[in-house]
């Protein structure tokens, strides 16, 4: 496959040009159309966007026509201003037109949902009709990169673990009244696609949009073109295929002894398993970075595997060393409670316990600290 990312390209852009975002860091690009429309040296993947549009055997002929290796479905079909198909003509038309496409070597993307139960729902009754994808087209808008990342996993799993294409998303509250912040957004945008770069079963994705100005309730924080047209801040780090924002102002190695038993938190099994207090002495899977965020707001990169330290389920689960880059789940609060012992409180507002005197998996699931719930910063 090329680069995972990729451009949305809206054609009601007049003012700009796609070769904005022609650079290693973008391997391909979509328009909402069958026609690419443009010269840019980017790879161009056909969308059949509704059969109320476009008429399917001009779609089929046009895509035979291009060399089209891969094509992307209906567009939020289960919504009245988008696609507007149900899902038996969908897949009455998919059936008859798009599918034979697969038998010349041509990859499907499913029809392209919106993160509502209402587009989950149209995807299962589209799949209950007997279609095939090669591949799942997800859309998502929101706040919270764990957030993102649970809807895209839990929609995989329910629709048979095929792969995965983010053909738009963005951080928003969807109220102008009460906009998200821009640093909300860069810290969202750099969190997201690293976690997509990290993701195998992710293929490709396309942060949305390509744009100068986006509606009040999206909010044009999210454009990658500046008001002036040139890349915007966020633009100028997706063509480069990179992040600058990271998580950290600093960081330290350190082992956390639990007051509970006077043994060594340990990220057992290269971090397979969840944290433990169960060791005497701290060697690989005993340490930690711990690293600054913002003030006492931390977080715990274990060395067994390099990952971060994730209050599982917003805290509902264990702790575990399982995450590539920090967000909520990931980041603890650290009280100082003297003599260099330090307690952690979770995105769920507890505090990090040993519990059963450190028997059990550390959770976060105590309301105030006490041994069991104070370590030593060693």
């Amino acid at each position: 496959m090329a680069n995972k990312r990729g451009i949305a390209w809206p054609l009601e852009n007049k003012q700009d040009s796609p070769h904005l975002f022609a650079n290693a860091g973008v391997g391909w690009f979509y328009n909402w159309s069958s026609e690419k429309r443009s010269d840019v040296n980017l790879h161009f993947v056909p969308m059949y966007w509704s059969a109320s549009r476009e008429d399917p055997t001009q779609f089929v002929n046009k895509v035979r026509s291009q060399g089209a290796k891969v094509i992307l479905g209906f567009n939020e079909p289960e919504r009245g201003e988008q696609a507007n198909m149900s899902p038996g003509d969908a897949a009455r038309v998919w059936k008859q037109h798009i599918e034979p496409l697969a038998n010349e070597g041509i990859r499907l993307g499913s029809p392209s949902i919106a993160s509502t139960e209402a587009g989950l729902n149209w995807l299962q009754a589209f799949f209950n009709a007997g279609c095939r994808v090669d591949f799942l087209a997800l859309h998502w808008y929101g706040v919270g990169v764990d957030n993102f990342i649970h809807f895209i996993t839990k929609a995989r799993e329910r629709f048979g673990n095929k792969p995965v294409w983010v053909t738009e998303f963005a951080c928003t509250s969807w109220n102008q009244g009460q906009p998200i912040s821009q640093e909300e957004i860069n810290n969202f945008f750099n969190q997201s696609i690293n976690r997509l770069d990290g993701i195998d079963w992710i293929e490709r994705y396309a942060w949305f949009g390509a744009t100068r100005h986006l509606d009040a309730a999206l909010g044009s924080g999210n454009c990658l073109i500046s008001s002036q047209g040139t890349l915007s801040e966020l633009g100028k780090i997706y063509v480069n295929g990179g992040s600058t924002i990271g998580p950290s102002q600093g960081s330290r190695v350190v082992a956390l002894r639990s007051n509970a038993n006077n043994k060594f938190v340990c990220a057992d099994n290269f971090g397979n398993n969840p944290l433990i207090a169960n060791r005497d002495e701290a060697s690989d899977w005993e340490k930690f970075d711990l690293v600054r965020i913002n003030g006492n707001e931390v977080a715990l990169k274990s060395h067994a595997n390099g990952q971060y330290v994730c209050a599982e389920d917003g805290g509902n689960g264990p702790l575990i060393a399982n995450r590539s880059s920090v967000d909520g789940w990931e980041t603890f609060t650290m009280i100082d409670r003297g003599n260099g012992k330090v307690a952690f409180k979770a995105v769920n507002g507890k505090f990090v316990c040993a519990d059963d005197y450190g028997n059990r998996e550390l959770a976060a699931n105590r309301d105030s600290a006490d041994a069991w719930e104070t370590f030593d910063l060693v």
